[in-house]
This record gives structure tokens, C-alpha cells and sequence, in this order.
């Protein structure tokens, strides 16, 4: 199976649309710990009891608010329903050190991210936490735009199931870090051929590519199919 039999809907996908739901009690356990947070969610839900967020709306965040608020933003739209075990308890708690690993220069080089992956040791920000803020802090490295990149992702270019994704069938969980320029240079190159935003593709990707069949990649491209 090939993306390019998608080209017309991955084109038209409203990725800024993307939206996830979170509730305040899902975040009971950081609320009573952390004042900022607390203060935070207290503003945010008001009376609600959730709040839904979309691409569009952490955008703007990062643009308009603090690297905390959104940050907080961010964390909510990936992990809606909190994070695993006490990931969010150590990353409010190492606030500070993972602001100063995020530069006011956007544009990095390989060397860049290598650093930003050496200052984040420890404080439980994982590839998956920080493609997300890559991605809404609207960085690039080596001129390419950074993607998110999370197990279900990892998982769908595993599978085989699009040709154009072979070549990073190395990509697993495992090293999944030294693989990531790779994935952002192929996901631009493909997106711009096929005349789409990378965005657009890692939506189509993400929401789409567990639910289509297809003949596997690798066999189809062996049969000439």
C-alpha cells in the first residue's frame, strides 16, 4: 500500500483541528501539590469540569502565553488522562531545567538536539514528551519542521504497511531518538512531493494507519503491486 493512493485526503485533513478532552479530575493528584499547577487548572477549568484543546489552541499558547502555561497545555492535549506513574509529579518538580533546554534560537542542528536530549535526562521527559514541544514551540532541525513522534507512530512504521516508510523500518522504541532526523527529513520529503504538510501526514498517520488495509509495503513492492 502506498500513501500516494491517500494524497487527496491526506491534503485535506484539518489537522489544526485535532482536539482531545481532559478532565479537571484527572490531575487531582498534581493539583494538591503543586501551587502552580493548581493555580493553573483552577483559572483553566473554572466551573467546568474539562476542557478540550486542539492543535490550533496550543499554537496560540505557545505564541501567547508562558512556557509553563504552555507547556501545561501541551501535556494535557497528548496525555488527557495524565501520565504514566510519577512522570508529571518529576517534570513540575524540574521545571526550571527543562525550560533552559529549550533555546530561544529554533532553528537547531543535529548537535543541538543532542544537547537538548542531554540536559532533559532525568527529569522524565521522554521523545514522545519532547517531539510534542518541539512541534507546538515550532522548532526545526536542520531546516526541517519537528514532528511529534510517539509509540503509536513508531508502531504504524513498523508495521510495514506504506512503502514510502521503509526506509525508516529500523525506528523502534529502542532508538528511537537517533532515528528522529531521519523521520522529520522523510516525512518533509514525502509530504512535499505528494504536495501536503508534513503535519497533515503525521495526522493521517496517526489517525488513520492502524484502521486501513492494505497489502504489506515490503511484499506489494516485491510483486509490483
Amino acid at each position: 500500500m502506498t500513501l500516494s493512493n491517500y494524497r487527496e485526503l491526506i491534503r485535506n485533513l484539518p489537522y489544526l483541528d485535532q482536539a482531545f478532552e481532559t478532565k479537571k479530575q484527572s490531575w487531582q493528584k498534581q493539583i494538591k501539590k503543586f501551587r502552580n499547577f493548581k493555580e493553573f487548572c483552577d483559572e483553566r477549568f473554572e466551573q467546568n469540569h474539562s476542557i478540550k484543546l486542539s492543535r490550533r489552541d496550543l499554537f496560540v499558547a505557545t505564541n501567547n502565553e508562558t512556557f509553563e502555561s504552555a507547556l501545561y497545555q501541551i501535556v494535557f492535549w497528548g496525555y488527557p488522562r495524565n501520565m504514566r506513574g510519577n512522570n508529571l509529579d518529576e517534570i513540575l518538580s524540574r521545571l526550571p531545567t527543562i525550560k533552559k533546554a529549550f533555546s530561544p534560537n529554533h532553528d537547531l542542528g543535529e548537535n543541538d538536539f543532542q544537547n537538548v536530549l542531554s540536559t532533559l535526562k532525568g527529569t522524565h521527559i521522554g521523545l514522545s514528551t519532547l517531539t510534542k514541544m518541539l512541534y507546538f514551540f515550532n522548532y526545526r532541525i536542520d531546516n526541517y519542521k519537528c514532528l511529534i513522534l510517539d509509540s503509536r507512530l513508531i508502531e504504524i512504521i513498523q508495521s510495514k504497511v506504506y512503502m514510502e516508510l521503509l526506509p525508516l523500518s529500523k525506528l523502534s522504541l529502542h532508538n528511537k531518538a537517533a532515528y528522529y532526523l531521519e523521520y522529520v527529513k522523510i516525512i518533509a520529503e514525502l509530504a512535499d512531493a505528494q504536495n501536503y504538510l508534513e503535519d497533515q501526514l503525521e495526522f493521517f498517520l496517526f489517525h488513520f494507519g492502524k484502521n486501513l488495509k492494505g497489502g504489506v509495503a515490503s511484499t506489494a513492492y516485491k510483486h509490483g503491486l
